[in-house]
C-alpha cells in the first residue's frame, strides 16, 4: 500500500467512531504549531505554574511518522477504555495521584489509602514522595486502529487545553462539550515510507 491509500483507510476506520466530529492529519505546518503549543503548555505548568507537566502521550505521538487530531464528544468511548489520562508522579516514577475512570472506580471510596479530591481524581496520601511531584499525561491506548492495514506502533495522547483550543478554532468546531486527542502511528508502505 502507498501512503495515500493507508491514510484514506485510516480516515475511513476513524470515521466509524461514535461521537466523532472532526479528523485532521497533520502536515508540517500543523505539526510545528502543535509542537510549539505543547512545549509552551509544559513550560507554563499546571496549578498556576506551581507544578511541572510532562505530556508523555503527545511526545510519543510526535515520535511517530504520522499524526492526526480528532475531535470527539466528551462522552466518546476513548475515555471509557483507559485509566491513563492524568497522573501525578514523583521523581522516581511512583504514581501518587491519578484520574479514575468511572468504569474502574473503587466501590469503597472510604479506603484510608485513597483520598478523592474530586469525583474522579484520587490521591494516595500514604505513598512516600521522592523529589518534586509533577503532572503526567501518559500515552493512551488507541485500539480503534489496531489491525488497520499499513500501520504499526499506534499510540495517542491528550493534548493540553492550549492546543485543544487551537485545534477546535482551526477546525471550526469550538464547543466545550468536545474533546481533542492526538493519535500517532508509523507506516508500512510499498514505497519506502516505513518498514516492509
Amino acid at each position: 500500500m502507498h501512503r495515500a491509500e493507508i491514510l484514506a483507510a485510516v480516515r475511513e476506520r476513524i470515521g466509524e467512531m461514535k461521537g466523532l466530529h472532526a479528523v485532521q492529519f497533520l502536515d508540517d505546518e500543523w505539526r510545528e504549531k502543535l509542537k510549539s503549543l505543547e512545549h509552551q503548555a509544559e513550560k507554563d505548568g499546571a496549578v498556576g505554574g506551581l507544578m511541572r507537566v510532562i505530556n508523555k502521550g503527545v511526545r510519543a505521538c510526535f515520535k511517530r511518522q504520522e499524526q492526526m487530531v480528532i475531535v470527539v464528544d466528551k462522552d466518546a468511548i476513548i475515555l471509557s477504555l483507559t485509566n491513563n489520562l492524568l497522573q501525578i508522579s514523583d521523581q522516581d516514577g511512583h504514581i501518587i495521584g491519578e484520574w479514575i475512570n468511572k468504569a474502574n472506580e473503587p466501590k469503597d471510596k472510604e479506603d484510608p489509602d485513597e483520598e478523592f479530591v474530586s469525583q474522579d481524581f484520587v490521591l494516595y496520601p500514604d505513598k512516600e514522595i521522592h523529589g518534586e511531584p509533577f503532572f503526567v499525561l501518559p500515552e493512551v491506548d488507541f485500539p480503534f486502529l489496531y489491525g488497520a492495514p499499513g500501520i504499526r506502533n499506534v499510540t495517542s495522547g491528550s493534548v493540553s487545553g492550549l492546543t485543544g483550543d487551537y485545534i477546535m478554532k482551526r477546525l471550526a468546531t469550538v464547543d466545550r462539550d468536545f474533546w481533542t486527542h492526538l493519535v500517532g502511528f508509523d507506516l508500512v508502505t510499498d514505497s519506502g515510507g516505513g518498514d516492509q
